[in-house]
């Protein structure tokens, strides 16, 4: 349930950072949900390993820069995408919105050690 919510969310939040941020530009419509789905994997297996009550702001800023490391390695790797290190910090802290409110949601459900499907 968790990797749908953040396959989802982290697409919605990724393309529309696409369109409204001048610093960060994916090519074609398919690229942020490609880094979604990195960032998905990822964040799912370090939920795993990391979020509890007591590390929940720890596990929220590994995400982010998780997530600015993601972001602005895609520039590198996606043809035609220019992203720069402003775009990778304003794109993380959408998506670090988002972690917050799924981390605050987990927690609050007890959803963490479920299965990631």
């Amino acid at each position: 349930m968790n990797l749908v919510l953040k396959l989802v969310w982290f697409s919605v939040t990724l393309i529309l950072a696409d369109l409204y941020l001048e610093n960060l530009d994916y090519n074609s419509i398919y690229q942020p949900i490609i880094v979604s789905i990195v960032l998905a994997i990822v964040g799912v297996f370090m939920e795993r390993s990391m979020l509890s009550d007591h590390t929940f702001w720890r596990s929220l800023i590994a995400d982010y820069i998780t997530a600015v490391v993601i972001v602005y390695a895609s520039g590198f790797f996606l043809p035609y995408a220019a992203i720069d290190i402003y775009g990778a910090l304003y794109g993380a802290a959408f998506l670090g919105l988002m972690e917050y409110i799924m981390h605050r949601w987990l927690l609050r459900t007890d959803r963490i050690n479920q299965s990631p499907a």
